[in-house]
Order: C-alpha cells, then sequence, then structure tokens
C-alpha cells in the first residue's frame, strides 16, 4: 500500500501556479498532521449581500475527472487533501447566481484561496432525477396530485414508482387500465391484486383526468432541505468520475454523425454508464457492477484509475458484488451468479433456470458459501457451495414476495427484505426455515430494499411508503422481536440502504429525492442531510473502517456516473483508500 500512496508524493514544499486573478498563496509543509503526502488545500470566503446557508463549492480536478465538494459555513469553505493538477472551482447555490469558475494549477503541497461572490438569482425547484422522465414543470405535490376520489388510491403508485411517474405521463383510460392490469399481473405492492372494481373506477377516472391525453406533463416541486452548517462545514464528497466505455462512445459518434451535434444528447446512454452496488475491496479499491455497460470495474481511489472488467453476456445487467477473503469478486445480473478472478481477469457464469430471473445482494458465509437472493423478479433465495461448486435454490413462502438486501448474522443465519411485501426474513441455514417479521403498519403499501446489522447486532432497514410521512428506518431485535421504528423528516427521502459507520450511528441511501445522504446520529436520534454534488440516487452504499461513506450514482445524466465517497470530517482522512486503515 506504501507504494501506491507514493505514487501521489512530491517534495516537501511546492510552487502554486495560479491561472487568473483573484488568489493568493500560503506555503503549507507538506508533513503537515492535516494533509496527506503530496497533496494541496484550496480555501476561500463566498460573500453576498443577500443571507444564504451552506453554499456547495466544487474543485474539479480537470486531468483526473475527479470532483471535489465541500459547504460554506459562514461564508467560508476550505478543500484538503486535492491531488496535484489543475482545477475548476466554483460556488453553487440555488436562488443565486454566481460568478464564473476560476482555474488553479496546484502542484505538491501548499494552499490557494479563492474568494468568490453570489447575487440573488432565481430559485429553480428541485424534483426527483430519473432520466426516463420527460422534461415536466415543477409544481407543489398538491397541484400535481389535486385533492379528490382517486388520489388516495394513487399514492399507492408512487411506495415504488416515486411521485414522478404518473404525472409525466398522459394516458388514456385505456392506456391506464392497461398499466393497472400490467402492475397487477406482475403482482407488484403498489397495486395489490384485490382492487374492489368500485376503487379500480375511481383510480382510473382520477388518473384520467388528471394525467390525460391532454393533459400537461409536470412533477414534484420538493422542498429545500434543512441545512446543518455545524456538520457540513466538516465534510468534503469526492467522486471519481467514469470514463466512457468504448463500446458506447463508439454509438454516441455514430449517433451524432447521423443525426447531427443537435440531436446527439437524445442519444441519452451513448458513452454513458448506469452504475449499482459498490463494494470496497480487500486492498482498498472499490469495485462496481456497470449495467449499461455490462461490467464489472474497479476504480483505485488513491490514483483515480479504472479498469474493467467485460461480463461476456450482452444481456447480463449486473446488479450486486461482494468480495471473499480470496479476492475474488461475486456478482448478480439478471441471467446468472457471476465468479470473477481480478488476477487473471477469467470470469465463470452460473446461468439460472429459465424459469427463474434475476438475482440480487451477493454475500458470502462464514464457509465460503455465496448467497443471493431473487431480487425484483424473483422468489427464491440461491446458495453456491464452496464444496460442490453447485447452486442450490430454495423456495421463498411469501408470494411474489420480491426478496432483495441480505445480510448473514453471526451464526450464518440469512436475513434478507421482501421488497414488494414490506417484510424482514429470516432464512436458518441449518432447519432451512424462514421466518418473517413485519414492521409496524406495513399492512400499508411500502417496501424494504436493503437492511445491516449495528455493532449491537441490532437489524436496520430503510421503509419507503405513501406520500404522508411514511419515510421511515427501523430497527429490530432479533432476540425478542422488537421493531422500533424512526420517522423521516423529509417528505421523499425514500430510504434505499442503511448502514452503521464506526460510532454506530446509521447511515441512509436516498432513492426518491435523489441528492443526499443521510445521517441518524443515535444519541441525539436527529436525522442530518449532506447534500451531494449532482442530483442522483445511491442504491447502496459501504461504510470503510475510518467511517468514509462510498456509494455509486445510478440515475440522472449517464455521462456523469461515478464512485463517490462521504467524508464527514475531511480532517481525519488518513488515506484515500477506501479502507482508510
Amino acid at each position: 500500500m506504501i507504494s501506491r500512496v507514493s505514487q501521489m508524493a512530491l517534495s516537501a514544499f511546492g510552487l502554486l501556479v495560479l491561472v487568473g486573478s483573484g488568489f493568493a498563496l500560503r506555503a503549507t509543509p507538506a508533513d503537515s498532521p492535516d494533509a496527506l503526502p503530496g497533496t494541496a488545500s484550496i480555501s476561500g470566503t463566498v460573500t453576498s449581500e443577500k443571507e444564504f446557508k451552506g453554499a456547495k463549492v466544487y474543485a474539479t480536478n480537470l486531468e483526473k475527472n475527479v470532483v471535489f465538494m465541500v459547504y460554506t459555513a459562514g461564508g467560508h469553505y476550505q478543500f484538503v487533501n486535492l491531488f496535484p493538477g489543475t482545477y475548476e472551482v466554483r460556488v453553487e447555490k440555488n436562488g443565486f447566481d454566481s460568478e464564473g469558475p476560476k482555474k488553479v494549477s496546484v502542484s505538491s503541497s501548499g494552499d490557494v484561496k479563492a474568494d468568490f461572490s453570489l447575487r440573488a438569482g432565481k430559485y429553480i425547484p428541485n424534483v426527483r432525477v430519473q432520466v426516463e422522465y420527460p422534461i415536466a414543470k415543477a409544481l407543489p405535490y398538491d397541484e400535481v396530485y389535486p385533492p379528490g376520489p382517486g388520489r388516495e388510491i394513487a399514492q399507492n403508485c408512487l411506495v415504488c414508482h416515486g411521485p414522478d411517474w404518473l404525472s409525466t405521463r398522459q394516458f388514456s383510460a385505456e392506456q391506464w387500465n392497461t398499466a393497472i392490469d400490467d402492475m397487477i399481473r406482475r403482482a407488484n405492492v403498489s397495486v395489490p391484486g384485490s382492487f374492489s372494481a368500485s376503487e379500480r373506477r375511481t383510480l382510473v377516472d382520477y388518473l384520467t383526468q388528471n394525467f390525460g391525453p391532454d393533459s400537461e406533463p409536470r412533477r414534484v416541486a420538493q422542498p429545500e432541505m434543512a441545512v446543518d452548517e455545524a456538520a457540513l462545514s466538516k465534510a468534503m464528497y469526492v467522486e471519481y468520475h467514469l470514463p466512457p466505455l468504448a463500446k458506447n462512445q463508439m454509438a454516441a459518434d455514430a449517433h451524432s454523425a447521423e443525426e447531427g451535434d443537435a440531436p446527439a444528447a437524445a442519444c441519452a446512454n451513448c458513452g454513458g454508464r448506469r452504475l449499482h452496488d459498490p463494494h470496497i475491496g480487500n486492498d482498498g479499491d472499490v469495485w462496481y457492477a456497470d449495467q449499461l455497460g455490462d461490467v464489472i470495474g474497479r476504480v483505485d481511489p488513491r490514483t483515480a484509475t479504472f479498469k474493467d472488467y467485460p461480463i461476456p453476456d450482452p444481456t447480463a445487467v449486473p446488479h450486486g458484488l461482494t468480495m471473499d477473503r480470496a479476492g475474488i469478486i461475486w456478482f448478480t445480473s439478471a441471467t446468472a451468479l457471476g465468479r470473477l478472478d481480478p488476477e487473471t481477469g477469467k470470469m465463470k457464469l452460473y446461468k439460472n433456470p429459465d424459469f427463474r430471473s434475476g438475482g440480487n445482494t451477493p454475500i458470502v458465509d462464514s464457509k465460503g458459501n455465496v448467497w443471493y437472493t431473487g431480487g425484483a423478479s424473483g422468489s427464491y433465495l440461491a446458495k453456491w457451495d464452496h464444496a460442490t461448486d453447485k447452486v442450490t435454490f430454495y423456495k421463498t413462502p411469501t408470494f411474489e414476495p420480491q426478496p432483495y438486501g441480505m445480510v448473514h448474522d453471526k451464526n450464518d443465519n440469512l436475513w434478507f427484505a421482501l421488497l414488494a411485501r414490506c417484510k424482514v426474513v429470516k432464512f436458518d441455514q441449518q432447519t432451512e426455515q424462514f421466518i418473517e417479521y413485519s414492521p409496524p403498519n406495513s399492512d400499508r403499501p411500502c417496501t424494504i430494499r436493503r437492511l445491516s446489522f449495528d455493532h449491537d447486532g441490532m437489524l436496520w432497514y430503510g421503509l419507503a411508503g405513501k406520500v404522508d410521512g411514511f419515510q421511515k428506518i427501523g430497527k429490530l431485535d432479533t432476540q425478542t422481536g422488537k421493531i422500533i421504528e424512526y420517522t423521516m423528516p423529509y417528505l421523499f427521502t425514500y430510504p434505499y440502504d442503511i448502514q452503521p459507520d464506526p460510532e454506530n450511528n446509521m447511515w441512509i441511501t436516498d432513492a426518491g429525492e435523489g441528492g443526499a445522504l443521510v445521517k441518524f446520529d443515535r444519541k441525539t436520534e436527529k436525522f442530518i442531510y449532506y447534500p451531494m454534488p449532482q442530483l442522483t440516487d445511491m442504491p447502496k452504499l459501504e461504510v470503510s473502517r475510518a467511517g468514509s461513506i462510498w456509494y455509486t450514482t445510478r440515475s440522472g445524466d449517464p455521462k456523469t456516473m461515478a464512485i463517490g465517497v462521504l467524508f464527514p470530517d475531511k480532517t481525519k482522512i488518513k488515506s484515500y483508500a477506501a479502507y482508510n486503515p
């Protein structure tokens, strides 16, 4: 590891070459206790005649395509541990206009000062980010979904699809009926098959009246998050933007040549990626599944270098991944369980039977066996046996449960979430018995995607429900079965994954609003929101031993997909290695 870090090491003192104006320079020793060897810092002030809190300041390394982001506190900001290189620095705050970006080239250690000013500007309502949604007017929730017969039923659909799926459609009554039939056929929790005929007519009437062929597409304008400057001023985000895949870039070039430069943006996935689960490797690298590229990849966060491993299956759509003690990567896809040896690059695929599809959340038990769930389109639990090299399937007892995130306890019992049935399930490996746990009020439409054990052995989950404040995290005592839930303060959070940090606080990824990691402080029982560098949702997170929060971006612009990390306290960064020893 020392050799990899030393690639960044330069002289004890260095020079900073400034481009443009508005900068001041002061030297800082390279062996400063707050700095990594060979890195530098940028700091400054942001002023405005109008009061503001928590402005975002970005520093983009133009050579490495790495984006650093910090927040202002009292108008001040500071970046630390920046890679050498040329940076573009800018400030952003909704409701304000900023002067243009400034460039600075940083070599070796030192500090650059860059000041900015803001002036009052136009506030742009925030909306949930999903690439498949068309551009539409952003309005308050009650204007998008006006009160009336059918709204309560329509809210059931938002549990899985979010607030914009219905409102951006312009369907006739026939098309809405077809959509409902599709949901019922797939036994989706959003549209239970127990709908009465009268309830269905009420729902279709409401949808047709508000989102019919002549309606205007609308999206829900989401309220501004509360800003905790004391917490945000300590934090720093780093996002490693992935280079475009060669095959996708060729598609983008071909599209541009055929259609001309202007329409090229319509090729939304050309040159882009769509990342799903991250995983911290044994050597400090971070692995990822790329669903658009059908590749498994890794980034070395110490050097911002990437390596992709193509899956020999054009229909793979990889989802989850993990690493065993021997350093072998295991991943799930739409068609198979995959095994990758990073040393040789060789892959082996264990195809799922035709009557089963999907695959989610592989984990390795104490005996080296690999388990995974059936995911959003399956109804099974699967085991790859280390001794026999065979895969065995176990049918889950609940009808169309969509088993999703999974962990195991110290006794190798498996615990997983039922996405569609909003339950937590224990699978005893010794007895091969399933035991289900239902959260309070889970008879209402809701979803659970991921779960994890904290350091005290309590099992935590995130629960997304109807748009009425029913977004929660829950704690299950697996010994007593007692469940305690905490309601999240932000209406459209949609908690996706939840993991503990070294201090046993819980961190949550946001699959709804798209644009924040959330900390639940166990001592105060308060939620702290950390808005992200870009508007996106994060399907899963991983917490390093030092408490850095790693994630992948998923929605938004496919060309800005990134492996990201939040350092809640940037003064404690000891290494960019993901395990942070």
